[in-house]
């Protein structure tokens, strides 16, 4: 079987019945602008609300004569059929609301919007096709922002011609959240996008919501895509490598990024001027990994040491675990710096992303970068 969307838009559909299955399909059809007859000796009192012609007789063949569908329901099986059987020998479209030998079925519909459902479990299992309906209601809003950003992408040649049937597919490996800010982007031509090397925590989220940008893993199976999707768009692309400094993990995600991008966080010595103005003695604990950069930048603002040891018990006003977000090396390595230091220091910082001070100078340089560029 074949599903089809049909227009019954001023056609003439004569319903056979009186009962509660007559009166809900008349009012279905009446919806859809169709051109009700019901055909009944006798009516529910509910029928009266229905503005349609009725015809209160037993029914024969002569009703539904230049009917455009005809619709079978009264309680007896064997009437069904009949009314079936005289509507296709006049091939007229016809269902019933009985098991006949018709070769038209009705399925769950649901209309919003955005959409028209219908869902079918052949007879089957009906109440599953109910079930999956209600399921499908969700994807209303989905389909409204698809349907926006499809419009304005068209409207202006955003993407090539040669692209766009690979981008709206694509486009789909995105949720709502994520459509929604493209959106909007899209209509300021200019996007942002943050590349997490690893996992994403909850306070990377935070953050991305706070910037307004898009947000990856570069630990995702799919995130080249999701990228190289957003970049067939013809706007202006900014994308930003959550590393903090331009070490491996930063060369390769520059790498897997066809267009340039931004700057590791904190390269720049007039960021950190900016949060380390205030005099004071401070030991930043940071990655054992080769940062030598890194490691003589901070050493301008404190004691540096590497978090995979304990470091010695001094006057320190301030510890800072120089990490983005909480992740393996905060709940193993800075957790038992914290514990063997415990008693010993009161301000102990939680990791960047969490300091108010440091998220609203990340975004500043951000912006900053896409300004000057």
């Amino acid at each position: 079987m074949m599903p089809w969307l049909i227009d019954f838009t001023n056609q003439r559909v004569v319903i056979v019945g009186g009962g509660k299955v007559a009166y809900r399909k008349a009012k279905a059809f009446l919806q859809e602008g169709a051109l009700v007859s019901i055909v009944a000796s006798e009516m529910k009192e509910e029928f009266s609300s229905l503005e349609c012609q009725k015809i209160y007789k037993d029914y024969d063949i002569d009703d539904i004569k230049d009917a455009f569908f005809v619709f079978a329901a009264t309680s007896s099986k064997t009437k069904n059929q009949q009314i079936v059987d005289d509507a296709l020998k006049q091939k007229i479209m016809c269902a019933s609301a009985t098991k006949t030998n018709t070769p038209f079925h009705s399925m769950a519909t649901i209309h919003t919007n955005q959409m028209t459902l219908g869902v079918s479990t052949n007879g089957q299992y009906p109440a599953l096709s109910l079930k999956l309906k209600n399921d499908l209601k969700g994807y209303d809003d989905y389909l409204e922002v698809l349907s926006l950003l499809r419009v304005e992408i068209l409207n202006h040649q955003l993407v090539e011609e040669n692209q766009r049937q690979s981008f709206f597919h694509s486009i789909m490996l995105l949720s709502l959240e994520e459509l929604k800010l493209l959106y909007t982007m899209v209509l300021q031509r200019q996007g942002i996008v943050l590349l997490f090397p690893h996992h994403i925590n909850e306070e990377a989220y935070s953050f991305a919501s706070f910037a307004k940008a898009l947000i990856f893993s570069c630990q995702e199976s799919d995130y080249q895509q999701k990228l190289e999707t957003l970049l067939m768009i013809h706007i202006k692309w900014n994308v930003q490598p959550m590393t903090i400094s331009e070490g491996i993990i930063y060369k390769r995600i520059k790498q897997t990024v066809p267009i340039p991008v931004l700057s590791a966080l904190f390269k720049d010595q007039e960021l950190m001027n900016k949060l380390y103005q205030q005099p004071e003695k401070r030991l930043f604990l940071i990655h054992p990994s080769p940062h030598q950069h890194l490691y003589h930048l901070l050493n301008q603002y404190g004691d540096v040491t590497y978090f995979d040891h304990i470091p010695q018990i001094k006057d320190y006003d301030r510890i800072i675990p120089f990490i983005l977000q909480k992740g393996y090396h905060y709940y193993q390595d800075i957790q038992k710096i914290k514990e063997a230091l415990l008693g010993h220091y009161q301000y102990f910082d939680s990791v960047l992303l969490e300091n108010d001070e440091v998220k609203n100078i990340i975004i500043d340089k951000i912006y900053q970068s896409r300004q000057g560029e």
